[in-house]
């Protein structure tokens, strides 16, 4: 005895995109606040640790310019206009299944379409 079986899955991607508000300035701001005592926070780690080897070392002067033990994090500088995150729409996703032998034929589809692709 024959039969046919055929699986066909198939998802069709979507361009449009939903806008979700979200107050991003005040989210920037906290972190701006934190990433400042952070800051603070590693210059007196630097300066402890500093201070804590400087007079356990047994080595002849070494001349280091202060510059290069200097230690910041970056600035973080809020991004203008940006007040929503986009979030893609749902594409939409097709399934085909079939079965075909000599006693029985059965076909099925199914699809889960994105709203803005139904026509009434």
């Amino acid at each position: 005895q024959s039969f046919d079986l055929s699986v066909k899955a198939q998802y069709k991607k979507n361009k449009d995109r939903h806008a979700v508000a979200f107050p991003l300035g005040a989210f920037y701001e906290f972190l701006h606040q934190h990433v400042n005592s952070l800051d603070g926070h590693f210059e007196k780690i630097r300066d402890n640790a500093l201070r804590a080897l400087t007079p356990s070392l047994e080595l002849p002067a070494l001349h280091v310019p202060r510059n290069q033990l200097e230690f910041s994090l970056s600035d973080i500088k809020e991004m203008s206009a940006i007040n929503n995150i986009f979030i893609p729409a749902m594409g939409n996703f097709t399934y085909d299944f079939s079965f075909k032998s000599s006693v029985i034929t059965l076909n099925t589809n199914a699809g889960l379409y994105n709203q803005s692709d139904i026509v009434a």
